[in-house]
C-alpha cells in the first residue's frame, strides 16, 4: 500500500494508524500504466508479490520520473519475488519512466 505517498508493506499497519492517511491500495490503482508495463512485460510469474511490487514501482514512477537504474535496483530491494522477475520488473519501470518522457 501507499500512505502519504510513500509505499509501505501493509502487513506492518494497523488500521487505526491509517487514520486521517491517504491511503492507496492495488485496487485502487485503475489502469495504471504501470500495472499495464508488468503485462506487457511479463513482470509476474506466481503473482504472489505482485500486488506489492506494483504499489512499489508505481511510488517510485510517480516520485521519480527520472529515476535512474541504480535508484530502481534500490526500490526493488524492498520486495521479493521468489520467482525471479527483477529483470522483468525493471524493464516494466523503464518502460513507464521512457514513456513519461515522451
Amino acid at each position: 500500500m501507499i500512505v502519504d505517498q510513500i509505499p509501505q508493506k501493509s502487513c506492518l499497519w494497523l488500521a487505526v494508524e491509517c487514520e486521517g492517511r491517504q491511503i492507496s491500495t492495488i485496487e485502487g490503482l485503475q489502469n495504471a500504466s504501470i500495472q499495464q508495463a508488468f503485462s506487457e512485460k511479463w513482470a509476474f510469474q506466481c503473482g504472489y508479490c505482485t500486488p506489492g511490487f506494483i504499489m512499489n514501482c508505481h511510488a517510485l514512477v510517480e516520485a521519480y520520473p527520472e529515476a535512474t537504474d541504480v535508484e530502481i535496483e534500490n526500490w526493488l530491494q524492498s520486495n521479493i519475488c521468489r520467482c525471479t522477475s527483477y529483470q522483468e520488473i525493471k524493464e516494466a519501470i523503464q518502460s513507464v519512466l521512457a514513456e513519461k518522457k515522451n
